[in-house]
C-alpha cells in the first residue's frame, strides 16, 4: 500500500515517522516543506502539492489544523481530489467539523473516491508512542483497508458505522468531556489551595481513590506545574473544538450548559493573551477568578 501524509506538524510528525518505521512507502506533503524534509533520511518522499502526493497513493492521510486548511488541502487548485485515483480513499484524521467531513465526503463521491473519517484521540507525546486511540467511521471496507495504518499509529479503533461524519462528532464531544476534567479539577485545585492543601496531594489521592485515569493524571499534572508554555494542543485550537461543540449543541438542540462555562473560559483566556499556551491553560482563568474573590473574614 502506497501512503500519503498531509501535514507533518506536532501530530503528524510521530505519526508519519511510526507509518515509515513500520515499513510503509510514504509520500509527504507539508506547507512549511522545512519541516517535512527531515523525513527524507527515513525514506519519506517530499512532494511539491497535495495532488502529487494523491496521485502517488493508494490512501492519503490529512492531519490538519482546521476546516479550512482541509477544504483547500483537498479541494484547492492544487488539492488532493484533482490527483487522487477512483476508488482511492482520503483518510481524514484532522479534528474537524461533522459539516466540512460531509462537503468533502460529497466532493470525494462525485469522483469516485472514498473518504474514511479517523480522528484520533492523544497528545504528540501519545502520538510518538503510537498510542493514539482512532476513532473511525466511513464504508466498511475501507475502513479495513486502513487497518494496517491504524495499527502502526495507535493502540486501537472504535468504528462508528458508515458515515464519516460520526466520527467527528464523537471526537468532539471527547474533547468536550476533556474540557469539563480540567475546569473541574481547577476548580477543586482552587478550594484545596484555598483549604491550605496542596493540589499535588489533592491529585494524588483521587488518582488513587477515584479515578485511576491517565486523563486526570496527566492534565492534572500540566495544571499542578503550570506547564503550559510547551503545548502539545493550543488553546487556540481548544477554542475551535468547543466551538465545533456549540455547533452541535444548535444543530441537534441538545442543551449542554457545562459547555457554556469552559467556552466562556477558552473566551476569558483569549482575550489575556493565552492563545498559544496549552490548552490546559484555561485553568488559570479559574485560578485567577478565585484570587478576585477573597475568603470572607
Amino acid at each position: 500500500m502506497k501512503i500519503g501524509f498531509i501535514g507533518t506538524g506536532k501530530m503528524g510528525y510521530p505519526m508519519a515517522q511510526n507509518l515509515l518505521a513500520s515499513g510503509k512507502e510514504l509520500f509527504i506533503y507539508n506547507r512549511t516543506k522545512e519541516k517535512a524534509d527531515p523525513l527524507a533520511a527515513f525514506g519519506a518522499k517530499i512532494l511539491g502539492c497535495p495532488k502529487e502526493v494523491a496521485a502517488s497513493s493508494d490512501v492519503v492521510i490529512t492531519m490538519l489544523a482546521n476546516d479550512e486548511a482541509l477544504l483547500e488541502i483537498t479541494a484547492g487548485s492544487e488539492g488532493l481530489i484533482h490527483g487522487l485515483h477512483e476508488e482511492g480513499i482520503h483518510l481524514s484524521m484532522s479534528t474537524v467539523s461533522p459539516k466540512v467531513i460531509q462537503e468533502i465526503q460529497s466532493m470525494h463521491a462525485a469522483k469516485n473516491q472514498i473518504l474514511v473519517s479517523a480522528p484520533v484521540f492523544g497528545r504528540p507525546d501519545a502520538a510518538a508512542r503510537k498510542e493514539l486511540w482512532i476513532i473511525t467511521a466511513g464504508p466498511l471496507e475501507a475502513v479495513r483497508k486502513c487497518h494496517p495504518i491504524f495499527q502502526a499509529l495507535g493502540r486501537g479503533y472504535s468504528n462508528f458505522g458508515e458515515e464519516p461524519a460520526r466520527a467527528n462528532i464523537v471526537k468532539i464531544l471527547g474533547n468536550f468531556l476533556i474540557m469539563t476534567v480540567i475546569e473541574a479539577l481547577s476548580e477543586s485545585f482552587s478550594l484545596a489551595q484555598r483549604a491550605k492543601i496542596l493540589p499535588q496531594d489533592f491529585l494524588s489521592a483521587i488518582n488513587q481513590a477515584l479515578f485511576r485515569s491517565p486523563l486526570y493524571e496527566n492534565y492534572g499534572q500540566l495544571i499542578v506545574k503550570k506547564a503550559f508554555s510547551e503545548p502539545g494542543f493550543t488553546l487556540q485550537l481548544g477554542f475551535k473544538d468547543a466551538t465545533m461543540a456549540r455547533d452541535l449543541v444548535e444543530s441537534y438542540r441538545v442543551p449542554m450548559p457545562y459547555l457554556d462555562v469552559v467556552y466562556w473560559r477558552f473566551l476569558s483566556a483569549l482575550n489575556h493573551g493565552k492563545a498559544e499556551l496549552d490548552f490546559a491553560a484555561i485553568s488559570s482563568e479559574v485560578f485567577d477568578s478565585w484570587e478576585d474573590h477573597p475568603p470572607l473574614k
